[in-house]
């Protein structure tokens, strides 16, 4: 099968969940073409193609004018559009060139705004995609809030790729760690982690540190936060991280605190070497981290709330030990990329059926 994935402006984990989809599909024998405005999803596809798509009318239609040059060479027998931007393309194309391939959309994100929401509605209505995929039940439902059907829509969770652990890359120093992985920006939530990082220092003798790994528009805000706080000397911005395994190992408990999330890829890789987790009830977190088993969940915005599940985690190493293989044991069985990759490839098939017939 020639599948064309058609992505938006991304990163963090929708440019992870991509390369890891992407990979699979390759390794189940199909063929696979990106189209995106990141250069860095170039690789492993057996074609890029650059799209200077963003919100900008201009780049949507310049978009859609190679795109649509780009459908009659490629042949695809399914195209996969990721995220709302790529998905309203369709509608801007003519029928010539787009009529035999099956289109499938992916929403990643939750339609927080008026205007995300109507944006859904009118990339379904106008383009009429064979099915739309949701990476969590909850966003599927928000999906259907926005007045696209039900059957249409389907729940695939991310999944990650399980490798043998390679021996540590970095030695951290003595005392307790906690880490924070993500995007610096507002719907993360980072700056309540910062909040409960201080109240935890109150209540905790011992040495911590809280490591910050990630990058965006509110790094500095955040920095400023830190210092603010009084806390800046016991926290460490380490940036961007392209491979922050070593960092999951090292610590002691993994928390972020997401004021909305679709789903929230750096929980799983968390879980997946073992950390037990401290997060937020929204999205589909509760569909990954399942409260008291791999972890704990507050609500959003309640610094305090997220300080307590931290210290009650640090004041019982043998409870987080527990919680933590009890996340990796339930990644294994639930969230692999082998098990996304095999329900993707399943909608493509069933989506391929309908367009032809």
């Amino acid at each position: 099968m020639r599948i064309f994935l058609v992505v938006r402006p991304c990163r963090g984990g929708i440019a992870t969940h991509i390369r890891v989809l992407v990979r699979q599909l390759k390794k189940d024998g199909q063929e696979v073409f990106v189209a995106a405005p990141n250069d860095a999803l170039a690789q492993d596809s057996d074609g890029y193609f650059r799209l200077p798509l963003s919100r900008h009318p201009v780049d949507i239609a310049r978009s859609a004018e190679i795109l649509e040059g780009l459908l009659p060479k490629l042949e695809p027998d399914v195209v996969h559009c990721h995220g709302i931007l790529s998905s309203l393309l369709k509608p801007f194309l003519s029928r010539q060139g787009n009529e035999e391939a099956a289109w499938i959309y992916t929403a990643h994100n939750f339609p927080s705004s008026f205007f995300s929401q109507l944006a859904w509605r009118w990339a379904y209505t106008s383009g009429r995609p064979h099915r739309l995929i949701a990476v969590s039940r909850a966003l599927a439902g928000a999906l259907t809030r926005c007045g696209i059907p039900a059957p249409k829509v389907i729940a695939i969770p991310n999944g990650i790729e399980i490798r043998p652990e390679p021996p540590d890359a970095a030695v951290l120093p003595a005392g307790s760690t906690i880490l924070t992985v993500g995007r610096l920006v507002p719907e993360k939530g980072t700056g309540q982690v910062l909040k409960a990082f201080q109240a935890l220092k109150k209540q905790v003798r011992k040495p911590l540190r809280l490591l910050v790994a990630g990058t965006g528009p509110q790094e500095k805000a955040l920095q400023a936060l830190a210092g603010r706080l009084g806390i800046g000397r016991d926290v460490t911005f380490l940036g961007y991280v392209p491979d922050p395994a070593h960092l999951y190992r090292a610590a002691d408990v993994f928390v972020t605190a997401p004021l909305r999330e679709g789903m929230g890829l750096a929980n799983l890789e968390a879980m997946a070497r073992g950390c037990p987790v401290v997060s937020t009830r929204v999205g589909g977190i509760p569909e990954v981290v399942v409260d008291g088993v791999t972890g704990f969940l507050v609500e959003p915005n309640r610094p305090l709330m997220l300080a307590q599940a931290i210290k009650k985690l640090l004041d019982s190493p043998a409870l987080a030990r527990s919680l933590g293989l009890a996340g990796a044991r339930r990644v294994r069985e639930h969230f692999t990329a082998e098990g996304m990759g095999r329900a993707t490839l399943k909608v493509y098939e069933e989506a391929k059926m309908s367009a032809s017939s």
